[in-house]
């Protein structure tokens, strides 16, 4: 699994930011989007005003129909998002983007409409039709949906890598938030059991290709067979030996300064269900992202497997929960031995520039993706170094700016 994340910030949906309940999904609704298209520009875009703007797109591409989901109700005609996409990128890679807090209530399968007396309708056009019943949207049931972005459903290369995202990111939030695999549905599904408006997806797309909902939960299960827990291991102690007095220094521990978000060298073997659990799972050395920490438990960080480029790597042993301070090292990251050079591309952070390098007044501008064009007395002058925005990736910054201001492309 691929995911990145993309929050749609200037849908409603995300503005209304209704949480739910107990912070925490009951469950998870598949969605197909019944379009064909299964690139995840058609759906996903970045503000100009993101600070990741250039990256996301460089990896999406552009939507130039402009008809993606981060844009108001007004604006897009109709009350819709979801918490997520798996599409394919703009080299056709298969990927899941989060687009909203998985924290946060939906709007994906919308409601079954009834009559009176509590009978659901196939239409909300019936003439019996009195009202719409309860939703997955919403509390107290409210659950993670996500898209998997179609094609002509008849390309069984891409039905495989799509579906496989999407087992493996179901497997991830069933970990993360405890959930069973029966938790899982389609929106026809939703549908069925009146929870969700009169839609037929994913299961048509998965009939084309011999599966169903049923297989689709099994394979998850499958997923979190792998990662099965093993009960802590029970032993009578011997009997303790009296203790004599010494002198002797007890060794020290080191234990790196890490932050959130590092990415940091697992040389243990066991990860834990809580920070002070004694229940463990087997895990596998290799780099690891912390997104987690409590500096009092007995272990104190929580994070995930990733590759070499830092994105998330599901299976079996792979690192998911909580880890001991003594079983990492830090990594040294060649961007803190940098030293910015003209010529060198540069994510600039800032929103100001000057006319020259010992300039007073700033001028407004865009972060984003420059390039150093000069360096003019660094340690001495204001703003020793000259950017030059590249043409379309978002920023417009063209003068001279501070040191620490950006950082490495």
């Amino acid at each position: 699994m691929t995911l990145k994340k993309c929050i749609l910030t200037a849908n409603d949906c995300y503005k209304k930011n209704q949480k739910m309940t107990g912070n925490k999904p009951t469950g998870i609704v598949v969605h197909s989007t019944g379009a064909n298209n299964k690139t995840l520009k058609r759906y996903v875009q970045p503000l100009k005003t993101d600070i990741d703007y250039a990256t996301i797109i460089n990896d999406i591409g552009i939507n130039k129909y402009d008809n993606h989901w981060n844009k108001s109700v007004k604006e897009m005609g109709r009350s819709v998002c979801v918490h997520a996409f798996i599409g394919v990128n703009a080299a056709g890679k298969v990927e899941t983007y989060q687009t909203l807090p998985f924290d946060v209530c939906c709007w994906g399968c919308g409601s079954a409409p009834f009559d009176k007396y509590g009978n659901k309708l196939s239409s909300s056009k019936d003439s019996r039709f009195d009202h719409y019943g309860p939703s997955y949207n919403y509390n107290p049931q409210a659950r993670v949906q996500f898209e998997i972005c179609e094609d002509g459903l008849t390309d069984r290369n891409y039905f495989d890598k799509a579906m496989t995202e999407a087992i493996e990111f179901c497997a991830y939030l069933c970990e993360k938030y405890d959930l069973s695999v029966d938790s899982i549905c389609s929106h026809d599904e939703a549908y069925e059991r009146g929870y969700g408006s009169n839609h037929g997806d994913p299961d048509h797309w998965l009939k084309k290709f011999g599966k169903n909902m049923d297989w689709f939960r099994a394979e998850v299960q499958k997923k979190l067979n792998a990662l099965k827990v093993e009960p802590p291991k029970v032993s009578v102690p011997a009997k303790p030996k009296p203790i004599q007095p010494t002198t002797t220094q007890l060794p020290t521990i080191v234990i790196p300064a890490i932050e959130i978000g590092d990415i940091v060298e697992f040389t243990g073997s066991r990860q834990y269900a809580s920070t002070n659990s004694s229940i463990s799972f087997k895990a596998k050395a290799g780099k690891v992202k912390i997104i987690d920490m409590n500096k009092y438990g007995k272990h104190r960080y929580r994070g995930y497997t990733v590759d070499d480029k830092g994105e998330p790597i599901m299976g079996a042993g792979r690192v998911y929960a909580w880890i001991d301070a003594y079983d990492i090292k830090a990594i040294k990251n060649p961007a803190d031995d940098w030293e910015p050079k003209i010529g060198d591309l540069v994510m600039y952070n800032g929103n100001v520039h000057y006319n020259n390098a010992n300039g007073v007044t700033p001028l407004k501008c865009k972060g984003g993706l420059a390039k150093i064009t000069g360096i003019y007395q660094l340690g001495k002058s204001k703003h020793p170094y000259h950017l030059v925005r590249i043409n379309g990736k978002g920023s417009d910054v063209y003068g001279w700016v501070d040191e620490g201001t950006f950082t490495k492309a």
